[in-house]
């Protein structure tokens, strides 16, 4: 029996799919035999929804019945005779393949990260995805209902999204890097910074300033840059006295541009949407409105303005030069 809760969930997530996503598909397991005659299951012990984590969305669905999955030179198959399919689901994320199977379902998560490239051929009979990936070659075979190609195209831009935000992050860590063998300024020093000084900062640099801020204070942080991250700029992990984890967002604004309710809102939705997140973080070098702060308040959105952070910076002695 699927819970309310579990229900709700695939609902929303079939709505704000770009495929051919159901709520059906998403939240599907059991026997194998579903109520039409001779149509196959797709999972025997849990549905695909519960391999999904909290902030993962899907979008694509491709099966096959007999054939599998192909992973290197193993084959995964529920046989000639099984009540099971062999799924692709393709996420925000990543490639899950599924084969339902009676004596244990098979699961296999393939990052985009670890993926160089996608080959997808269109046949007659069947189709056929090919991945490159880090570790060899992933084949899944797909019936010829569907449309492959906008399925290869999603996936086509994700991996190219992660290839150039990889680039970015490498060119982020050498000149976090570099700033990292600068020595700390003075306390005496430290006193020249302004708001005027972060305001000016190049973005990446202000987001690694926060991350910095954060790292002194006991937290472990990776700077996302929110393009690929639903918004979110910094992450912030903490195992001690309690494991906590945070998503912060950084908004260098000028001085007379505070920061409003609608933003705050969105921001709110990170924690709602999130049950690992314990609390986002709003960072900006102006302020906030009235109406933004009551909404923060309401709904676990900690708010950090200008002078708090200039005073942040000087208690932790962080360079900004």
């Amino acid at each position: 029996m699927v819970s309310g809760k579990l229900e709700r969930r695939a609902i929303k997530l079939a709505a704000r799919s770009e495929g051919n996503i159901k709520a059906t598909r998403l939240l599907n397991c059991g026997s194998g035999i579903l109520r039409r005659l001779f149509i196959r299951g797709f999972l025997h012990d849990k549905p695909i929804l519960e391999y999904l984590s909290q902030d993962e969305q899907p979008h694509y669905f491709c099966y096959n019945n007999v054939e599998g999955v192909k992973i290197g030179e193993i084959r995964e198959k529920p046989g000639w005779i099984g009540t099971y399919r062999s799924c692709m689901w393709v996420t925000n994320r990543g490639l899950h393949f599924t084969v339902g199977k009676s004596s244990g379902d098979f699961h296999y998560f393939l990052s985009f990260n670890s993926v160089q490239s996608v080959e997808a051929n269109n046949g007659v009979r069947i189709n056929k995805f090919v991945f490159e990936t880090d570790e060899g070659k992933v084949r899944f075979p797909t019936i010829p209902l569907f449309d492959i190609d906008p399925v290869a195209s999603f996936i086509e831009q994700k991996i190219l999204a992660r290839k150039e935000m990889a680039g970015r992050g490498a060119a982020r860590k050498k000149k976090a890097a570099q700033m990292e063998v600068k020595p700390f300024q003075s306390a005496e020093n430290t006193g020249e910074v302004s708001l005027t000084t972060l305001q000016q900062m190049d973005a990446y640099d202000f987001e690694y300033i926060i991350a910095r801020v954060w790292k002194k204070r006991g937290w472990e942080t990776q700077v996302t840059s929110g393009s690929g991250d639903r918004g979110v700029d910094i992450t912030a992990v903490k195992s001690d006295p309690f494991e906590q984890r945070q998503y912060i967002q950084v908004k260098r604004y000028a001085a007379n541009n505070k920061v409003g309710s609608n933003e705050i809102q969105k921001s709110s939705g990170l924690y709602a949407r999130n049950e690992s997140v314990d609390a986002v973080v709003v960072v900006t070098t102006s302020e906030f409105t009235s109406e933004a702060r009551k909404i923060a308040a309401n709904r676990n959105v900690k708010l950090i303005n200008g002078a708090q952070l200039i005073k942040m910076i000087k208690r932790h002695d962080i360079s900004v030069t």
